[in-house]
């Protein structure tokens, strides 16, 4: 994989992000698809690993004192319905209170990591109508053989939500680090089935918000309703002498709904922008005709 692309509306944001060479890293919490980034829980552990293990998540995050007090907290809960010890239905209600904690543990270590998502293609009519302003915006191509940071990982859409609770077991109490990747794996890679048209590619960061991005602009398409003015704007921005970007405007195939592009010529774009103002420029023959 040699390039990736961002598709965007044009705004301040974006154009912030164009001036200072940088990219958003997203809650993945505010994602459109509540399903992305939101893994189930699958337990093949005994009950005492189980309470262990909720155990050593609180204890974690928090605190010792807060760990005893909430296990202590669901075992009273479940005792409304009987011992949880020897009774099999109890037993089964007080294992999922307990691995409902264990996820919200598992949400509270990843909730301060940022998401950005790129895609492999350029030309998806689908993904101009959704992220880019409805054929309005831009898209941004990135040289992602130059990057100075580890390779993204591309989109998992063919493997299940859950997450074996064994594998946090191994993380938190072994470190295992083949047991981290398969939750990061689960946990930000893997999307259903119905986005597979996306092509997605993912980078996680440690943090969310705009950051320094790790790999050069190689170029920038512009929607089939971009306006000169937003097309203008960034050639001028980013099309400087030393500048190795390209720039595209996107069209509708002649016999298919595919889109194409051609290269726009910068030199053409600059001279012709900004338009003198015709009424300045005319209005004094105007008013000799008028007189």
């Amino acid at each position: 994989m040699t390039n990736l692309y961002k598709y965007r509306s044009f705004g301040v944001n974006s154009l912030r992000e164009l001036c200072q060479s940088e990219v958003h890293f997203s809650d993945p919490k505010k994602f459109n698809d509540p399903l992305d980034c939101s893994p189930t829980l699958i337990n093949d552990v005994g009950l005492e690993d189980l309470e262990k293990l909720c155990h050593r998540m609180i204890e974690k995050n928090y605190d010792e004192d807060r760990a005893n007090s909430e296990i202590q907290n669901y075992r009273y809960l479940s005792t409304e319905y009987g011992d949880y010890r020897t009774d099999p239905e109890v037993q089964k209600y007080y294992v999922r209170m307990i691995s409902d904690e264990i996820k919200r543990q598992l949400d509270q270590m990843m909730k301060s990591r940022g998401v950005l998502s790129l895609s492999s293609l350029w030309n998806s009519p689908l993904m101009w109508s959704h992220y880019a302003d409805e054929h309005k915006g831009i898209c941004i191509e990135y040289d992602i053989s130059r990057a100075v940071c580890e390779n993204p990982k591309m989109v998992d859409y063919k493997g299940g939500r859950g997450i074996y609770i064994s594998h946090i077991v191994d993380f938190v109490f072994k470190n295992s680090e083949t047991s981290k990747k398969e939750i990061e794996h689960k946990y930000f890679y893997t999307k259903a089935g119905q986005w597979d048209y996306e092509e997605e590619w993912r980078y996680v960061s440690d943090y969310q918000g705009s950051q320094s991005v790790p790999f050069p602009l190689s170029g920038v398409y512009f929607g089939m309703r971009c306006e000169i003015s937003v097309i203008s704007s960034i050639v001028k921005l980013l099309g400087g002498v030393d500048s190795k970007a390209k720039f595209y405007k996107t069209y509708a195939s002649e016999n298919s709904f595919d889109l194409d592009r051609r290269e726009l010529e910068i030199e053409e774009l600059i001279a012709c922008t900004p338009r003198s103002s015709a009424r300045l420029a005319f209005g004094s023959i105007q008013n000799g005709i008028q007189a």
